[in-house]
């Protein structure tokens, strides 16, 4: 598969977009693909919204998204939140205000609008547990499906914890004489099964000034987080109440992932409440490990989502009623 993923890699998608949308006077940097961006109607086409985990960006999703296009069209849109990869830097940050950044970013660029459909949203790691916590908090919901990858959920029924790290204040540019790659590690930590997404994941994530490197991101970021990732509400029941009350939820996991080994009692409680998938021989960084089996998935999840959003499947479980 190394071989395949390299090709991929230097072949890249003709659909891409690099682009920049204002949210609160901070400016976030996106990915998007469109198979048809001169087009006018999009009503008939469901999106995609992405949002990455702690530290990431949007480019962690640009070998991935490109293997969830259908045939018959699509419009996925991976966003930075702020503070994060490319994207500007507030005074503060929280994880409703990234999770509403993602909605209104969408609603900017037309992913989310009256008379079009509902997009799916997929939240990996730190990425699912804002939107967790955002889809619980906004009245209503603009999705038609949320996937939410591999995050702690923790004891059922108290907060999910994460252990405190003391902060401390960082330059805003440090930098770098080594390149990314030999610097880049994944955090958490997990071995690399294909060294080339690494490598890959690494370059985007740093930028090359006058013969030196930097970490693009606000060095400050953590520090500045207003609500402290260890006062989390128990995300199990969160995703529970999402599923019941707003739109179907799906759980993904990686098999051997390190981040779900102390949530092993709280996700077995969850597959009670809603479907849980673990990816074979997968670690916490699913598509770094498996992105065809990753992409598989959530293609999918879609599709199922899709045939029970269906007009046709609606009538037919409406006559199957009346039988």
């Amino acid at each position: 598969m190394e071989a395949w993923l390299q090709q991929q890699l230097r072949a890249g998608s003709p659909f891409i977009e690099s682009n920049f949308c204002e949210v609160e006077q901070t400016s976030l940097h996106y990915l998007r693909w469109r198979s048809k961006p001169e087009a006018t109607d999009w009503s008939d086409i469901r999106g995609i919204v992405l949002l990455h985990g702690g530290g990431a960006n949007a480019y962690w999703w640009e070998f991935l998204a490109p293997m969830l296009f259908q045939k018959e069209g699509f419009d996925i849109l991976a966003v930075t939140n702020s503070g994060n990869g490319d994207s500007g830097h507030r005074e503060s940050y929280s994880t409703l205000q990234w999770g509403e950044e993602v909605v209104a970013c969408a609603k900017k660029l037309g992913l989310i609008t009256e008379g079009r459909k509902k997009p799916f949203l997929v939240g990996h790691s730190l990425g699912g547990i804002i939107m967790t916590v955002t889809l619980s908090q906004l009245e209503g919901c603009d999705f038609a499906g949320y996937v939410s990858m591999d995050h702690i959920i923790r004891s059922w029924d108290s907060p999910s914890r994460i252990p405190a790290t003391p902060f401390k204040s960082a330059p805003v540019k440090h930098p770098y004489s080594d390149p990314p790659v030999k610097r880049f590690v994944l955090a958490p930590s997990q071995s690399v099964v294909h060294q080339c997404l690494v490598d890959f994941i690494a370059q985007r994530s740093h930028v090359k000034e006058e013969n030196k490197w930097y970490w693009k991101g606000d060095f400050n970021r953590r520090p500045k987080m207003l609500v402290s990732l260890s006062k989390t509400p128990p995300l199990g029941n969160m995703l529970v109440q999402i599923n019941e009350k707003k739109c179907p939820v799906v759980f993904v996991i990686g098999e051997k992932s390190a981040i779900m080994k102390p949530n092993q009692e709280a996700t077995q409680q969850l597959r009670a409440h809603l479907p849980v998938v673990a990816i074979p021989d997968c670690q916490h960084h699913l598509w770094l490990d498996d992105p065809v089996a990753t992409a598989s998935v959530l293609r999918a999840i879609f599709a199922m989502w899709e045939q029970q959003l269906s007009p046709k499947q609606e009538n037919t479980l409406s006559l199957l009623a009346k039988l």
